[in-house]
């Protein structure tokens, strides 16, 4: 390995309500500010009494130096320093962490310097230092929002409510049945086999299964239905396909791209990061230690060349090479990109809206989320750059490549120095040029990965007025919002103890988000439908004990993902049939209760790996770079041409053109047309749940796609060639392949007919453009191909092939 060298709402909403004439000084505050190490709060001593010394030593200070002008029913700045109440609410003071107090910051000079008239001396400073140091965590007390909101609430330890029905299989059950059942809804009758046995693959891998799996299936339940129900589970789970589909769910969280953003939008090399994901999901790694590399691989004490790939997660943030761009702004912009995905992620959470203000519907102050993003603010990449690649990076290229990329790098430091000297040549700039452009192919030809890395002394973050960068306000340090649990003294205050608080004392907030996830991804809504916001604005959950439950038996079996499914997906309420009347759509148009399975159209990415492995074309390798199917020429020359730079779109060649969706070359600025016509996103942010629409242009792009031809193509030879059956008993098999299940006569009839009408206009056809040499034969054999490429072609676009039923 070779490293790459780095180049609630508030009853007192402070800052908004500053006079003006003060908002010089808040910038001046941040200007002559020092850039302290890490705090280490001290912790308050079992025997200490913090309000008794308020009482003693820091009521008569504040009555003394402040109250004239902080009391009465108009306070200034609208501060009321009165009582301790009044202070612990005033966002002035964090306990365990005087320098990240604001009223420290500014009693010590800070500006808005106070008192105004006479300074405190160092002595008054040093009593009220210690008082704040040695604040228990629960001194100020949590917004009464948090204390009633569902989100943030400690896990309901409602147990299912027993009953007696033979209908419920688990504990989810049991809490589903009497909610339906009091809405005068009965269960829909459990699915056929088959149907079960497609919507738990693709549900698990993401890909149908085989006829073969099936039938084995279909004979295995005849005997016992729920066992052989268990095993087949089992078999998806260890498939390693099942990474690859659950993975693909955590990259639109992480934003994954193979591309930087914005204008130029050049290559960066993150697949290592991808197959990382796939591999943690497919060892059915602890949800614990998932979040904690992924956030702080760097940070754990000697991180493995897996933990430093594992902290790509946060080097998804986008980076921009334009010429001009400020490196300060835009490394601001991905510092907020990383504290707002963590948010919204692990405590399902729109912190956005407190970049410029105060949250203006949840309770957390713009001075809460500088603190949050404080624990990001210390890493040393870079924002923009012309040039370099967005370091740094971890390489891990053969012998043959490093020696390539230590002689490249010499010719380049000649270059610079000749440069340095003098040289401004066209020529000189040109060489200059042509280097780079080598060595960044070099990169991106090894093992190479962006990774996180922290720097030796942090930056000093401050409040940023009206969320600029340029506008520096008052000095934060680390810290989450008073709404989450407290944060404990003893954890160091960086992103590997934000990632330990994550899923220990914010546990309850973390596995609740997940769990709400997990069950959206299987039953088509989440229990809290909002799950990208479990905020006050949000829709809350539908059955709320048992979301509580099942959070709570996630912790319990140690954040095991697979423990989870496995428990979904064995419900009689998964189970049931998606076969609904009038009358049951009526009463419940969203399925809120639960009383039927949902049905919905499949992702881009699994309508295209469906096709290709129903056709036999699907190249099954699991990991590696990325590739690069046909799409329609020229489709990135626009993007080229204003980017000046010269990547191209280059078809991948044999098995490749044929892997699964997830391995596609993702560029942000233009993902593949084919999967952002069926609703993909862009990934320049984190997305929780994809949009779902129904256009003309998806059934045109999945009807002539050159993928989705060609894999029609070849489902017509796999089943034109079968010479064992009648026409009628192959149309039967390409039906089962496409959906599981048998056709009905009426299904039958209009395929049959379909494949007739096809067959005999070919036939026509051809026989008036008989040559010489042809038999009858050889038109008999061309038409049946024709008519089974039509038939194939519809048999992968029909609604049920497309749906998960």
């Amino acid at each position: 390995m070779i490293v790459a060298p780095s180049v609630p709402k508030r009853t007192v909403e402070f800052f908004p309500v500053f006079p003006m004439k003060l908002i010089g000084a808040v910038i001046l505050c941040a200007l002559i500010a020092g850039c302290g190490g890490e705090d280490d709060p001290v912790a308050s001593p079992p025997d200490h009494d913090w309000k008794a010394e308020y009482n003693s030593v820091v009521d008569p200070l504040l009555k003394s130096h402040c109250n004239a002008c902080h009391s009465g029913d108009d306070p200034e700045s609208g501060v009321l320093l009165t009582s301790l109440d009044a202070l612990l609410n005033a966002d002035l003071v964090s306990p365990g962490d005087p320098d990240g107090s604001l009223l420290v910051q500014m009693i010590s000079g800070d500006e808005p310097a106070m008192p105004p008239d006479k300074p405190l001396d160092s002595a008054t400073i040093v009593q009220i230092r210690e008082w704040i140091a040695a604040l228990p965590q629960d001194a100020v007390p949590r917004p009464s929002e948090a204390e009633s909101h569902w989100a943030w609430k400690e896990l309901d330890s409602t147990q299912p409510p027993s009953n007696q029905s033979g209908w419920t299989r688990n504990q989810i059950d049991q809490f589903v049945l009497p909610r339906m059942t009091a809405a005068g809804l009965a269960p829909s009758p459990e699915a056929d086999v088959a149907t079960l046995a497609r919507r738990l693959s693709l549900d698990l891998t993401g890909l149908p299964p085989t006829l073969v799996e099936v039938d084995r299936l279909v004979k295995d339940a005849a005997t016992d239905r729920n066992a052989a129900l268990q095993r087949f589970t089992r078999e998806l789970m260890i498939s390693p396909h099942f990474g690859e589909h659950w993975g693909r769910y955590w990259l639109d969280l992480a934003r994954y791209a193979d591309s930087n953003g914005y204008d130029r939008d050049q290559q960066r090399p993150m697949w290592m990061y991808r197959d990382w994901v796939i591999n943690a999901f497919n060892n059915n790694m602890p949800f614990d230690v998932f979040t904690v590399r992924q956030l702080a691989g760097d940070l754990l004490p000697k991180p493995t060349k897996a933990n430093l790939i594992a902290s790509g997660f946060h080097r998804n943030s986008m980076f921009n090479q334009e010429s001009g761009a400020d490196d300060n702004e835009f490394r601001t912009h991905a510092v907020a990109d990383r504290a707002e995905t963590t948010a919204t992620v692990w405590l399902g959470l729109t912190l956005r809206c407190a970049r410029c203000h105060n949250h203006p519907n949840e309770p957390i102050t713009q001075r809460e989320y500088y603190r949050f993003f404080a624990f990001f603010n210390s890493t040393s990449d870079r924002g923009a750059a012309r040039f370099d690649p967005p370091l740094p990076l971890r390489l891990w290229p053969s012998r043959e490549q490093r020696d390539a990329m230590t002689a490249i790098q010499s010719d380049i430091d000649d270059c610079v120095e000749r440069m340095d000297q003098g040289d401004e040549s066209l020529k000189i700039h040109e060489e200059l040029g042509d280097l780079r452009s080598d060595y960044q192919r070099l990169l991106l030809e090894s093992d190479s990965t962006l990774v996180m890395e922290e720097l030796d002394v942090p930056r000093m973050t401050t409040v940023l007025l009206r969320g600029d960068p340029s506008h520096p306000g008052p000095r934060v340090t680390p810290g989450v919002p008073r709404i989450f649990p407290n944060w404990s003294n003893e954890r160091s205050r960086n992103r590997l103890g934000l990632a330990e608080w994550l899923v220990t004392d914010a546990a309850r907030v973390t596995s609740r988000v997940t769990v709400n996830r997990i069950w959206g991804r299987l039953f088509g809504n989440a229990l809290a439908r909002s799950a990208e916001n479990l905020g006050t604005q949000g829709e809350p959950p539908s059955h709320p004990q048992l979301l509580d439950w099942l959070a709570g038996e996630f912790i319990a079996t140690e954040w095991s993902v697979k423990h989870v499914i496995e428990l979904m997906v064995s419900s009689a309420t998964y189970r049931q049939s998606s076969i609904a009347t009038d009358e049951r759509i009526a009463a419940d148009p969203q399925n809120r209760l639960l009383a039927r399975a949902s049905r919905y159209r499949l992702d881009g990415e699994i309508v295209r790996d469906n096709a290709l492995a129903i056709s036999g074309l699907l190249y099954r390798r699991v990991g590696g770079r990325s590739v690069f199917p046909p799409q329609p020429e020229g489709i990135w020359d626009d993007i080229e041409a204003n980017a000046g730079s010269d990547m191209e779109w280059v078809e991948s060649s044999g098995a490749d053109r044929y892997r699964r969706g997830l391995y596609t070359f993702w560029r942000r600025s233009m993902p593949h047309p084919f999967l952002t016509t069926f609703d993909a996103p862009q990934r320049e942010e984190c997305t929780v749940v994809r949009d779902r629409t129904n256009t003309p242009l998806q059934a045109l792009a999945a009807m002539n796609e050159p993928v989705m031809v060609e894999a029609a193509e070849k489902f017509a030879q796999r089943i034109g060639r079968d010479s064992s059956g009648t026409v009628h008993l192959k149309l039967v098999t390409a039906f089962r392949l496409c959906v599981s299940r048998f056709p009905t006569p009426d299904e039958s009839a209009v395929l049959l007919q379909l494949w007739e009408q096809e067959f005999h206009a070919a036939s026509g056809s051809l026989l008036a453009e008989l040559v010489q040499g042809e038999s009858a034969d050889d038109v008999r054999s061309a038409a049946e191909a024709q008519a089974w490429r039509v038939t194939t072609s519809v048999l992968l676009n029909l609604d049920a092939t497309l749906t998960r039923w």
